[in-house]
């Protein structure tokens, strides 16, 4: 099914619709451009400190209290939204019930270390404030003419890939810099997360496959100096994936898998051989964690292991309402999360993981529903999930919450569909 959905949103065009959809279309603005950037900015160009943290809880209080006052009035009225709602119930009730949870443990976790607060404050901006938002944006990004969008985002996602191009040097050997003084120095995950976003936008953005080539080339360089490597291997997977099976680019397809053999051998060929003693003097090279990988060395995997085994056993006692915050009290000042989303179960039980995984697989089951469709907001969202699924399972923490705004989007699309199909109808 391949349906214009330009007028045929599933809530009508209010004046108060259109200013959740223009707040949570800032809010992801903000939070995947704007946050990593000027961070960046702030710390290697020493650009006035702006707390742009704050920014995003005003833009979700807001949000927020508008629903609160007009949204369950206006709701009843509209029928496409009473039958998705069913689908995005348990995420809903998810929601509600990490907001107890967190609402309970405030007067309880402040003494597992001394940055407690600080860090629990981080994490009501990456959970109560991140999920909801994204939450929010999901329901309301095709609000508008989803191209216009598209567009917008293509632009960013050049800014954004001329800024790492500029700042290659420093990003390549932020890794290092940041495991020793992880308070001062950009966080790296969050800058190439942000740049992901917009890539995936911008892929579905052109037409061509020519400018797809490029687009991706382009990404696939930018995350080369942006040393996160479960992004980059899973950013390579959840696009050239859906463009052949999906999406019958086979010919982009080809090309892709060309690059990429073409690529690796090259790699290999300047680490192994007489021309290793050259690169060793670029720093491009020298300090990159895809050249430089030992996995049988690797101190980032050993690290993430030893974590994951440790709060493993800690979950073995509290997998029913979850320990939050208990990484605090096990690792002291610091904290550390499992970096999958097993960590959501340490941190609020059964319950709640439960709900997710249901709306995880409602997300899934609607992406094969609309397995046929060819839209601007099908092929982002497959990608996107693609993309995100695997890293829940193998690199992300809880407090990673892209797959919030992917659930939403994909449920609000299907029925979003089935209301232009009875208008087309009747």
């Amino acid at each position: 099914m391949d349906v214009n959905l330009r007028y045929s949103h599933i809530f009508d065009k209010t004046a108060i619709n259109k200013l959740i959809a223009k707040v949570s279309l800032f809010y992801l603005f903000t939070f995947f451009f704007l946050t990593p950037l000027y961070k960046f900015l702030e710390i290697y160009y020493f650009f006035p400190h702006f707390n742009v943290a704050g920014l995003r809880a005003l833009l979700a209080i807001i949000t927020v209290s508008i629903l609160l006052f007009s949204f369950f009035k206006e709701i009843k009225s509209i029928q496409s939204f009473n039958r998705a709602i069913i689908y995005l119930f348990p995420g809903i009730v998810c929601l509600i019930l990490i907001y107890i949870i967190f609402f309970i443990s405030y007067f309880t976790v402040l003494d597992n270390s001394p940055k407690a607060a600080e860090s629990f404050l981080l994490r009501v901006d990456a959970c109560l404030i991140g999920y909801t938002m994204l939450f929010i944006a999901g329901c309301f990004f095709d609000f508008y003419d989803s191209k216009k969008i598209l567009k917008f985002s293509l632009i960013l996602w050049f800014l954004f890939s001329v800024f790492i191009l500029l700042n290659s040097k420093v990003l390549i050997a932020s890794f290092f810099i940041y495991t020793d003084k992880p308070d001062n120095i950009i966080n790296y995950i969050f800058l190439s997360n942000g740049y992901l976003f917009f890539a995936f936008l911008a892929l579905v953005a052109v037409r061509s496959n020519l400018n797809k080539t490029i687009i991706w080339l382009v990404s696939i360089s930018c995350l080369f100096l942006v040393p996160s490597r479960s992004n980059t291997v899973a950013f390579i997977f959840a696009t050239i994936v859906p463009f052949f099976f999906y999406f019958r680019k086979r010919g982009l397809f080809l090309l892709f898998t060309i690059l990429i053999c073409i690529t690796i051998p090259i790699l290999c060929l300047l680490k192994f051989t007489n021309y290793s003693s050259v690169i060793s003097k670029s720093e491009l090279f020298e300090n990159n964690r895809f050249i430089n990988t030992d996995f049988s060395t690797d101190e980032s995997l050993k690290e993430r292991q030893d974590i994951a085994r440790i709060n493993f056993e800690n979950l073995k006692e509290t997998w029913v309402f979850g320990d939050f915050m208990g990484d605090f009290r096990i690792f002291g000042e610091d904290g550390n999360e499992t970096h999958s989303y097993i960590s959501f179960l340490e941190q609020f039980g059964f319950i709640p993981f439960i709900l997710l995984i249901w709306s995880v697989m409602s997300l899934i089951y609607f992406l094969y529903k609309l397995k046929t469709d060819k839209s601007d907001i099908f092929q982002t969202t497959l990608m996107l999930s693609l993309f995100f699924i695997p890293l829940m399972i193998f690199a992300k923490g809880f407090t990673s919450n892209l797959i919030w705004f992917m659930i939403p989007r994909i449920i609000m699309h299907f029925f979003a569909q089935r209301k232009q199909m009875q208008l087309f109808n009747n």
